[in-house]
């Protein structure tokens, strides 16, 4: 016998669409899947009044980047929206970012939602989608709005807000800690010694890394943990390199 929890119960209420200028093919899209859900939808501009107590699905990055060369007006409606955003769910539909990202412009939403989650405990998910008009995408988009707006997606055990569509999967952004120095260790398959040499002076791009077959002047290769510390001074610019030279001590001679 397999048993598993029953899901919790999605409430089904009014949305609010917001999306720029007018509405496109792609818009009636997300609109049909969100009805075909249960979810009834006001469409608003960017500056229309927008209903009170309703939750958001931003549809202003379906054609092109919002904030990227924003008009004066239009930051000034959208932080006045932001600024209201206190018991509703914000959910920004927008394009890859995080993967297979084909325009970094679209990036500038991640920076605007984790500083308002940061700064006044917003529900601002934001969901990267690969192909804005796939036939799966909008349905993929109700999904995550319905697991937003659950009753067990409880602010205080941090919840994910960031998601990625990618090829009709849904993924999720987590941190895995590794050690820098034991990930580089498993790379390097044969540890090679190298020097920092200059191919001509005067001109910095012909520094290169050669083998370092010298050892740094020893007799032997350096064992355990031992290091071998020569200390010169080279020019790269138009002077001429000196090497330094070990300074003499003079001791008083005893009787």
């Amino acid at each position: 016998m397999v048993s598993s929890p029953l899901p919790p119960h999605v409430e089904k209420k009014p949305v609010t669409f917001l999306y720029h200028k007018e509405i496109t093919p792609a818009i009636e899209s997300y609109r049909q899947d969100f009805e075909k859900s249960g979810h009834s939808v006001n469409l608003r501009t960017l500056h229309d009044d927008l209903p009170e107590g309703q939750d958001i699905i931003s549809l202003l990055e379906l054609d092109a980047p919002f904030f990227d060369g924003i008009t004066q007006p239009d930051f000034d409606r959208w932080i006045k929206i932001a600024s209201g955003i206190e018991t509703t769910n914000l959910l920004w539909l927008t394009h890859s970012i995080s993967m297979d990202a084909r325009d970094p412009r679209y990036a500038q939403v991640l920076g605007f939602a984790r500083t308002l989650r940061s700064e006044k405990k917003t529900s601002f998910t934001t969901l990267e989608i690969d192909d804005i008009t796939s036939p799966t995408s909008p349905d993929k988009a109700v999904q995550i709005y319905e697991s937003i707006g659950r009753g067990d997606n409880d602010p205080e055990l941090d919840p994910d807000y960031e998601y990625a569509l990618s090829e009709s999967t849904i993924y999720s952004s987590r941190y895995h800690w590794f050690s820098v120095k034991e990930e580089l260790a498993e790379a390097a398959e044969v540890v090679t010694d190298k020097v920092l040499r200059i191919g001509q002076k005067g001109q910095i791009n012909s520094l290169r890394w050669e083998k370092n077959d010298m050892y740094g002047g020893l007799s032997r290769p350096l064992v355990g943990q031992e290091v071998a510390v020569r200390p010169h001074t080279v020019g790269v610019n138009f002077r001429v390199s000196q090497s330094l030279r070990p300074s003499h001590h003079f001791l008083p001679l005893q009787s």
